[in-house]
């Protein structure tokens, strides 16, 4: 409970209360009372810490009973949520019916709004979300709360927790009738929903988010919906008239938030969200950008249809030899990545653009659910070495072609057909280029056609996660036509560098890391100050636990190419998850996915933003949608886990463990999972079995490993072991100080520990002169 504004001294009715609670607390002075308790400050004397106790008012004791009191805040002792104020005891102290939460010393949300009146939408949304996602925490085991308002929802840190759920669980389990005699009512007239106000006897969470909707709604416009000097027209509006628009009073609201309001105030409860999960999922991001349900696509959240954005689809192969779709695939990547130099232009990216290949929706629907104006389609049919390619843009929304083209030829002609559509659509949009534009949209860094194909054949090998092996072999083959050659550097870099990056050179890291090194170094060679040689050089410096060298790496290469998707990927990786700077991270996370959305990586780094900031519940999300665009792959269930972990949701976490439970150390994936699992079930029998398998040797150059080392030792109270790997994790550049300090709660039991400290003042040096 917070202090609030309404604290006052103890008063002297308040004597007979403090005599009888005297064996356990002593209390302070009154912190506020409302229609049903008191609230006091008091001294926990045997835990020696400030706490809360909020006490019934007799006439209401005296209806609900001690038994039965007890008996039905028990359920709400037993709900565990980041975002719900726990409660410590309860109990009858000489007829005085109480239960006791911690203090907080801040304020509640209605402090903040008697301060503010309105907040910023991002907070308003961001207070919104964490209170459903408590709400749905509670509403899974039972409990509604039936009094969500403004004084209930506490701010600590900047972030929300749920009050008074004890009141709620006890009083709801009485017939109304009994409470009327006392001239009581259950909830608060101007968050009540409709049904509530009519005394249902079915209510269910449904109730809950209606409240919370008027909640939001007051945030946004700094008054309750449905506003009336008298509660009987204020329930009669809610019936009556349609729910209000928001956007009204508040301009900077945007139709789609609006409109989920609208939604949540429905008088019907079939018309709602059905689950606070939905109403969580529905306040991520508007319809447009939301996951497709058959599809299981993400569109680009923030991103408008009217800005010039484009979507270059995978050109269809109509050769003779399915072997040759590696061209048609090469010449879409080589469109993508021309058009990705304009700056003007929105461009999804190769990894997203590849998804929609054989994809039956129409281009309006791809489009509009891409958030994209424009979409090219083409083909390609190659007989030996002649081509026929056609490509056509098209104005998605409205249907109409704007530019088509075909093309014939050798594949002497690759090229130049190459540059020639991407300069026609480019004018068809009537886009002006720079000139460093111009020239890198004239460049052909492969000017030998053979040595093109090895390389395109490497690229379809890597991305397709089919053979490594034969990657760097086309790429050799490539260098053996034409020489050095920095582009074709930077692939068999990245090559080298991937053995280590899907743990496929477990005992043999240093030997690939030093031959990507070499790559990098022969790409500076021939082009000092090269963005492709800084691209090849971070992740190798990463994995020497040089995260300064890493970050200043990625800035020369966004520089030059601010939509390079890799470089996006680790730099949000870096700035937040490992340094701890998630204000940074945050419109770097919103870029990538703007350009690169139904790519799972792209959403994983886009929830560890908010999960190593603290904000765990904002991170389920799209850790969820993450997930679903790949649940087979170890490695994105294995994070989701994490998230929901940290969500301290376990039951969803341990449903997705199931199907690995049996193997849990089979790759790097589902090891994270056995070891998430253990840590949470405490079980330090198998953190310490899982802990001397041969991942751990991953530890050696790279910081997460040794960071889920020390956070699952610390959970089972394997202090030295944690401890150990902390150090570590901290050396190979896991100083994420905010995070590792405050907000990892597995790490609770070694808080108190010197080393913990000493350890803490090292991430907190390196976090402080990190740069962003």
């Amino acid at each position: 409970m917070t202090t609030g504004d309404t604290s006052a001294p103890l008063r002297l009715a308040a004597q007979p209360l403090a005599l009888a609670l005297a064996d356990r607390y002593r209390l302070e002075r009154e912190l506020g009372h409302g229609g049903m308790a008191t609230v006091y400050l008091a001294h926990d004397l045997k835990h020696r810490r400030q706490v809360a106790v909020k006490v019934l008012r007799p006439e209401l004791a005296a209806v609900i009973g001690a038994e039965r009191f007890l008996r039905e805040i028990e359920t709400t002792a037993n709900l565990r949520h980041p975002h719900i104020l726990p409660l410590y005891d309860s109990g009858d102290a000489s007829g005085f019916l109480y239960y006791v939460m911690p203090f907080i010393d801040g304020e509640s949300l209605r402090d903040r709004l008697h301060r503010e009146q309105r907040l910023p939408v991002s907070d308003a949304i961001q207070i919104t979300r964490e209170v459903a996602d408590a709400l749905g925490h509670a509403h899974a085991h039972g409990v509604i709360h039936r009094d969500i308002k403004p004084e209930n929802i506490l701010l600590e840190s900047g972030h929300a927790v749920v009050a008074d759920f004890g009141i709620a669980r006890a009083v709801s389990a009485f017939d109304e009738r009994h409470l009327t005699q006392t001239g009581m009512v259950i909830g608060t007239p101007a968050y009540m929903s409709p049904e509530q106000a009519l005394a249902s006897a079915t209510l269910d969470g449904r109730s809950d988010l209606y409240s919370l909707g008027c909640v939001l709604f007051e945030m946004l416009t700094g008054e309750p919906p449905f506003a009336d000097p008298t509660i009987q027209r204020m329930i009669a509006r809610r019936w009556i008239e349609p729910p209000p628009d928001c956007a009204v009073s508040r301009p900077d609201v945007d139709s789609w938030l609006s409109g989920v309001i609208r939604r949540v105030l429905a008088a019907q409860p079939t018309d709602r969200p059905a689950t606070a999960a939905e109403f969580v999922a529905a306040l991520t991001a508007p319809p447009a950008v939301a996951v497709l349900a058959d599809s299981g696509f993400v569109a680009a959240p923030h991103a408008s249809a009217d800005r010039k954005s484009i979507v270059v689809l995978p050109f269809a192969n109509l050769s003779p030899d399915p072997d040759t779709e590696y061209f048609s695939d090469g010449l879409t990547d080589e469109i993508i990545t021309d058009l990705s130099r304009v700056r003007a232009l929105r461009v999804i990216s190769r990894s997203s653009a590849m998804r929609l290949k054989g994809d039956a929706r129409g281009l309006a629907a791809i489009g509009r659910d891409l958030a994209c104006r424009y979409v090219l389609e083409g083909s390609v049919r190659r007989a030996a070495n002649s081509l026929r390619i056609t490509a056509r843009l098209v104005d998605a929304p409205n249907d109409v072609q704007l530019w088509a083209d075909k093309y014939g030829g050798t594949l002497d002609d690759v090229f130049d057909i190459q540059e020639r559509v991407s300069r026609s659509i480019v004018d068809a949009l009537e886009i002006r280029l720079t000139p460093q534009e111009a020239a890198q949209l004239a460049e052909r860094p492969i000017a030998d056609v053979r040595a093109q194909e090895s390389y395109l054949r490497a690229r379809s090998e890597i991305w397709s996660f089919l053979s490594l092996d034969r990657a760097i072999s086309h790429l050799e083959a490539a260098l053996r036509l034409i020489g050095d050659n920095a582009l074709i550097y930077q692939g068999l870099g990245e090559a080298y560098f991937q053995y280590v990056n899907i743990g496929a050179a477990i005992g043999h890291e240093e030997e690939f890391i030093h031959k990507a090194e070499w790559c990098a170094d022969k790409i500076f060679a021939l082009e000092p100050e090269s963005p492709r040689g800084y691209l090849v050089r971070a992740p190798i410096q990463l994995a020497r636990g040089d995260i300064h060298g890493c970050g200043r790496s990625l800035r020369r290469v966004l520089k030059t190419f601010p939509k390079e998707t890799l470089a996006l990927q680790l730099y949000t990786h870096l700035l937040g998850w490992l340094g701890g700077k998630p204000e940074a991270a945050a419109p770097l996370a919103a870029r990538l996915v703007d350009i690169d959305p139904l790519n799972a990586m792209s959403l994983l780094v886009n929830a560890m933003v908010p999960l190593f900031a603290g904000r765990f519940s904002e991170a389920v999300e799209p850790a969820r949608r993450m997930f679903a665009l790949d649940p087979v792959t170890p490695v994105w269930r294995a994070n989701y886990v994490m998230a929901l972990s940290y969500a301290r949701r376990f039951d969803e976490a341990e449903a997705l463990t199931e199907a690995v439970a049996a193997q849990p150390d089979s790759d790097i994936g589902t090891w994270q999972i056995g070891l998430c699992r253990a840590a949470w079930r405490v079980d330090r029998a198998e953190v310490l079995r899982l802990a001397d398998g041969p991942y751990q040797q991953v530890a050696a150059w790279d910081a997460e490993v040794p960071w889920l080392l020390a956070s699952a030792h610390a959970a089972v109270g394997a202090k030295d072991e944690a401890l150990m790997w902390l150090d570590r994790a901290i050396e190979r550049g896991m100083i994420n100080y905010p995070f590792l300090s405050e907000h990892d709660w597995y790490m609770n039991n070694i808080r108190g520990e010197l080393r913990f400290r000493q350890a803490m003042e090292r991430a907190k040096r390196e976090w402080e002169r990190f740069e962003v």
